[in-house]
């Protein structure tokens, strides 16, 4: 035990500790994290059959598949990124220390275009659970001060030429792992801390946020420059422009330092990023519509039927009926949009901020009586939202079979519809009866992609006819 590897690592960095000799190197840090995410657990009662019957082991996955996707590729000492999966939030950092050669600007550019699509992406995904998604990028150091893995050599004394097999299952497991990278990162514990900052100190859901300091560090890398004009942050690799960001600056206090903060509202891929035409791939809404509806979602939850009539007699406004049937037909809530569109007369076509009508909400609800209740009622069944998405999207999400061969049989809604950024409903859809419907019964190509090359997230292809996939 004590000739092993790992005690002699052990003794190397006791020594380095004692003699203050331990190196440090710059770096960039990056969390994200599900905003609302606790809230989908406790509605569940922390029962996680509840959970995984009802998406959100499924919307988990999908943020490490988004998130947690290695985004900038490299081997030691270079740069690399290397992740951390902790539940429902995901950390980053680059080793930033070696990044003094040309040849690194490009995969730098790449890295931040790749944080804000993800971002943008699965913000987009969270919505349909009225929850959100919030990163944030800073600079800072990190100092490793211990070995990253106790295995049982650490703790094990034996005779290699005489091991039992419990003993030798002891020595392959891992006890502690502890990267190097994360060690004593001062820019992982800023992002974190900014993070949890959250709404009441202007760091709001659905943002991304850069850390002023990350324009100096990307502004040292060959061939990059970065520059902050007005609104604007204009990323350029050997003069030619590269990503323009949309921004808004944000002070705040965060392990005692004042921080300057640029909220990213929206992002621009230029033209030669990779031979495209300039793309708006990232746009969060810059009024507080999303948190005050969280709000009054909030002030709903948990009330009775009953008790909302009644609160409705006193607060009427037709903002308040709207929120009220939003919120009522994403939770399925037949009574309610029966009460509001019958005694208050709400207009079954009225529209969101993202075009969406009560329709949308209430087929991501799942509940087929509630979608007929409103298409007997005159909704129009043929609306697309601001994504190109029509109703259908909302129903392979929701899960419910029944309701997606309803609108497809029944309303002849059309099952080859792609949104904007050419998604088909396959990236809706996770229930493995929807998947094989679309894909053996309606045809729909299982390797589609959008219009970035991404698959869609299913994985669950098992039982797709082999002439689909040739």
């Amino acid at each position: 035990m004590f000739d092993s590897k790992e005690v002699q690592e052990d003794i190397k960095y006791d020594k380095l500790v004692r003699d203050k000799k331990l190196q440090t190197y710059k770096c960039l840090g990056f969390w994200s994290d599900i905003c609302g995410f606790s809230n989908l657990l406790s509605k569940y009662h922390l029962n996680l059959k509840e959970v995984n019957d009802n998406g959100v082991i499924q919307l988990q996955r999908n943020f490490y598949d988004i998130m947690g996707g290695i985004k900038f590729t490299g081997y030691q000492p270079f740069p690399h990124d290397q992740t951390l999966i902790l539940n429902d939030g995901i950390a980053k950092t680059i080793n930033c220390s070696y990044a003094n050669d040309n040849s690194f600007a490009r995969q730098f550019v790449y890295f931040i275009k790749e944080l804000l699509q993800s971002h943008y992406m699965f913000y987009k995904q969270s919505q349909k659970f009225d929850i959100s998604v919030r990163s944030v990028l800073t600079t800072g150091e990190f100092i490793p001060y211990a070995r990253e893995n106790i295995t049982g050599e650490s703790i094990l004394q034996y005779d290699p030429k005489n091991i039992s097999p419990g003993g030798k299952k002891i020595l392959e497991t891992t006890y502690v792992y502890n990267p190097k990278e994360f060690q004593m990162n001062t820019a992982f514990a800023k992002a974190y801390t900014i993070e949890d900052l959250g709404t009441k100190h202007n760091i709001r859901p659905g943002y991304f946020y850069i850390e002023d300091s990350v324009i100096n560090l990307l502004n040292d890398i060959p061939s990059l420059d970065c520059l902050v004009k007005e609104n604007k942050i204009i990323l350029s690799r050997n003069g030619i422009e590269k990503l323009i960001l949309i921004k808004s600056n944000v002070t705040v206090e965060c392990l005692g330092t004042k921080i300057t903060l640029y909220e990213i509202s929206e992002y621009n891929i230029l033209r030669d990023f990779d031979g495209d035409d300039i793309i708006v791939k990232f746009c969060i809404p810059k009024d507080s519509k999303d948190e005050d509806f969280k709000i009054f979602g909030d002030f709903l939850e948990g009330k009775t039927n009953e008790d909302i009539k009644n609160y409705l007699k006193e607060n009427n406004s037709v903002d308040t009926l709207k929120e009220t049937a939003f919120y009522s037909a994403n939770k399925g809530n037949l009574e309610l949009i029966k009460y509001l569109i019958e005694e208050k007369n709400l207009d079954v076509n009225d529209k969101d901020k993202y075009e969406e009508t009560i329709l949308f909400n209430a087929c991501n609800s799942g509940n087929i009586a509630l979608v007929k209740y409103l298409i007997q009622k005159g909704t129009d069944i043929t609306i697309k939202n601001k994504y190109d998405e029509t109703i259908l999207f909302n129903a392979c999400f929701s899960g419910n079979f029944e309701l997606v061969k309803y609108l497809i049989e029944e309303k002849n809604l059309d099952v080859n519809i792609k949104d904007k950024n050419g998604r088909t409903l396959l990236f809706s859809a996770d229930k493995e009866n929807i998947l094989e419907y679309l894909i053996n019964d309606k045809k729909l190509d299982v390797l589609a992609k959008d219009k970035y090359g991404n698959l869609h997230n299913t994985g669950k292809i098992t039982f797709v006819e082999v002439e689909n996939l040739s």
